[in-house]
């Protein structure tokens, strides 16, 4: 019997491993070319210029996509690992939570703010969403960019 479950074993891994190995193909194939493509777009010269526009932005005023009051009680993980210290949960929300999408308060998501400005998305070609923050806190609300829906 001993014997058997071995080679039964044996038999299964290869099963695993060549499933494994034509899902890793045809991922690879279809993403990349995919993520090709949208490489490829990020290296046009206005699409450059855009994001790093964007980047160099300021945010001056957190209040239009931040209140420590609804960040804190919207995120349990955050009321254990910070606790209600207004300063750490903006520090948050800066470093990790704009990177990560989270909502920092109630009249502003970044998703819903992508999806409603796909000319946006268009022009900066970009997932990182700390850019669609800073469009959103210096210009989009001052001219009435935003719709959540």
């Amino acid at each position: 019997m001993k014997g058997y479950r071995g080679e039964v074993k044996m038999k299964l891994n290869k099963v695993v491993a060549m499933l494994s190995l034509t899902v890793a193909c045809f991922l690879g194939t279809f993403m990349g070319n995919g993520m090709q493509a949208f490489a490829a777009a990020n290296e046009r010269p206005e699409i450059k210029q855009a994001q790093q526009d964007m980047k160099e932005q300021v945010i001056t005023d957190y209040s239009v996509i931040f209140n420590a009051d609804y960040y804190y009680k919207t995120y349990p993980d955050l009321q254990s690992a910070i606790g209600k210290d207004d300063a750490a949960l903006l520090k948050h929300f800066v470093e990790c939570g704009m990177k990560e999408g989270r909502v920092g308060n109630a009249t502003f998501n970044v998703k819903a703010y992508m999806k409603n400005n796909p000319d946006l998305v268009g022009l900066l070609k970009s997932y990182d969403l700390t850019l669609y923050f800073k469009h959103y806190a210096n210009f989009g609300m001052k001219e009435g960019d935003f719709k959540d829906e």
